[in-house]
């Protein structure tokens, strides 16, 4: 079993919890109690096909407030996917100046994937090509995947899923060549070292017998 950890950043009432809830649970309550600290749910999938025949997603569900600032940066760090949350424009520039900052500041993202997530389009109106526009262009910025949609509604919830899964394959995929090649390596350093052993023992044996020769 191969396990994927997946965060969530973006300010409070965005729409995170229940983005999570829908993927995790296939549930939406209009009523969420606003996320405190931070919460933890699970979704394991199998899969078929692969070099690996289960995924176990871990998804960290963080708090929008900056007084859980503090508690948040324990649990960014190695984190392999992030979901940038945001709902309309105001919570769009939070989420660029202070939630991309944060995480940029408090951990190493090299290898992080990122997908900018434009939630409640059911509640865009007049303003969604506006809302699309600034949100692919802050994902292009930062070399993300963006999409649009609608925990409420399920609107590209769907896609969503599919593109959590696509980028999850791809962090399985690299982590497993890297390890290929680090037993590789590993492998290749023991041979020499076995051979330089080896060389080593007829180098004393054959001083050995030039010595024995010496003075016979």
């Amino acid at each position: 079993m191969e396990t994927i950890s997946i965060i969530t950043l973006g300010e409070a009432a965005v729409g995170k919890t229940s983005i999570l809830k829908r993927i995790t649970q296939k549930t939406y309550e209009d009523n969420y109690s606003i996320t405190l600290s931070l919460d933890f749910l699970y979704l394991t999938k199998d899969y078929k096909n692969k070099s690996f025949n289960q995924i176990k997603y871990h998804f960290y569900d963080t708090a929008g407030g900056e007084t859980y600032n503090a508690l948040t940066k324990n649990y960014i760090r190695g984190r392999d996917i992030v979901l940038l949350v945001f709902c309309d424009i105001d919570s769009l520039e939070v989420l660029q100046r202070r939630w991309f900052g944060f995480i940029k500041d408090n951990a190493d993202i090299s290898k992080t994937k990122f997908i900018v997530v434009a939630n409640k389009s059911d509640t865009f109106g007049d303003n969604y090509e506006k809302i699309k526009s600034k949100g692919k262009e802050f994902a292009r910025d930062i070399d993300a995947f963006f999409i649009t949609c609608s925990a409420k509604s399920k609107e590209n919830m769907d896609n969503l899923e599919d593109h959590i899964e696509y980028e999850a394959i791809r962090v399985i995929e690299a982590r497993q060549e890297q390890q290929k090649k680090s037993s590789n390596q590993n492998n290749k350093n023991s041979s020499e070292n076995d051979r330089y052993k080896l060389d080593n023992k007829v180098s004393k044996k054959k001083s050995s017998c030039w010595l024995v020769n010496l003075f016979s």
